[in-house]
Parts: C-alpha cells; sequence; structure tokens
C-alpha cells in the first residue's frame, strides 16, 4: 500500500512540473519577436501550435490538479483560458515584433477545450 501511495505521489509531483515547466515555455515561446523565429514552418502554423500548446498544457493542469481541487477539469480549463488571454494582453503591452491576435485566443481556447476531453469522455 505504501509504495502505491508514494508512486501516485511522485506522478503527481511530475504532473505538476511538467506543466509549470511546459507553460512557462509556452508564455517565453510566445513572446519571442516573431523576426528570431526561423521560418522552416508554413504560414500559419502558428494557429496550429498554439492549439497543441494549450491542449497540452490543459491536460497536464488536469493531471496536477485532480487530487487536489473539487472541480480539476473547470479549475485548469479556466487557468488555461486566463493564461492565453494574458499572455496576449502581455504580447500587446510589452513584445516587441509580437501583436495580439484574436485568432491565437481562439486557438488557445480550443486547444484547452480540447486538452479537457480525454477527462470529459472519460467520466461518462
Amino acid at each position: 500500500m505504501q509504495m502505491h501511495t508514494n508512486n501516485s505521489l511522485v506522478a503527481r509531483n511530475f504532473y505538476l512540473f511538467f506543466t509549470v515547466v511546459w507553460t512557462f515555455a509556452v508564455i517565453v515561446a510566445s513572446n519571442i519577436p516573431a523576426s528570431d523565429i526561423p521560418s522552416i514552418l508554413p504560414n500559419n502554423s502558428d494557429i496550429l501550435i498554439h492549439f497543441i500548446w494549450y491542449s497540452v498544457m490543459t491536460f497536464g493542469m488536469i493531471l496536477s490538479l485532480k487530487h487536489k481541487v473539487s472541480r480539476p477539469v473547470v479549475t485548469a480549463l479556466l487557468l488555461t483560458i486566463s493564461i492565453g488571454l494574458m499572455n496576449e494582453f502581455l504580447q500587446k503591452i510589452l513584445s516587441v515584433g509580437r501583436s495580439f491576435e484574436l485568432s491565437d485566443i481562439l486557438s488557445n481556447t480550443l486547444g484547452s477545450l480540447i486538452g479537457t476531453l480525454p477527462f470529459v469522455i472519460n467520466r461518462r
């Protein structure tokens, strides 16, 4: 029994660590000036990238919060959407070579919603 508890604790700590690092990386990457990003990707691929970033962030956040809050899916969804909005406003205010994009907000939000699906489907 003790071994199972320790493994669960290690897993939860890993999810938390991963989610914090991932979120930090997303915020940093989102604020790198566009001119500093190699143009190896097709045009408008940033929408897909935002979608993937926020799907993974939400999924990891739910795993991190699963045993800490009563509604981890709702909490993670609200947090990741808030992070996405805050990040876009940071780009508008602070970033050189980046701009506030409604398409990024939409992509972030859709990614966050998709990140919740495994948990919503599994609950039924």
